[in-house]
């Protein structure tokens, strides 16, 4: 089955009807001036309000001003907000080392726990917490 140009499509029914990449759909929403960010499920969400006629634009936010961190070597102990943590290579290398794991991925909870524990600024939030939950240990922040 060929996919039509994403302009072509009438409804969000049609739109289902086919299978869009992460990169695609924020593309889509880029193009037409929506929130262009968010998992996959948060973009098919704009998309579905931009077909009910609902523009979901991105909200402006102030400038954050983001201290460098400055915890040098990373332990179980280290302070999850203290260390500025990312998702980045530094973090990732962190976990490999910590579990074995050469392939390490951080998993759906992992994500999900580390946004809730930045939104809410939890000081006392560890790696050492977010390796629990990656083991299944520990189920929130």
């Amino acid at each position: 089955m060929t996919r039509p140009d994403f302009d072509t499509i009438k409804s969000y029914e049609e739109f289902l009807k086919y299978y869009w990449y992460r990169e695609e759909l924020i593309r889509i929403c880029k193009a037409h001036g929506l929130k262009a960010d968010g998992s996959k499920i948060e973009l098919n969400k704009v998309i579905e309000a931009y077909f009910s006629g609902e523009k979901i634009l991105l909200e402006k936010k102030a400038p954050v001003k983001r201290k460098k961190p400055v915890v040098k070597e990373l332990t179980p102990d280290t302070g999850f907000i203290e260390c500025g943590f990312t998702f980045g290579p530094r973090f990732r290398d962190f976990f490999i080392k910590q579990t074995g794991e050469a392939n390490f991925m951080f998993n759906v909870d992992m994500v999900a726990t580390a946004k809730a524990v930045k939104a809410n600024g939890d000081e006392a939030f560890t790696l050492g917490d977010l390796l629990d939950i990656y083991y299944g240990k520990q189920t929130d922040g």
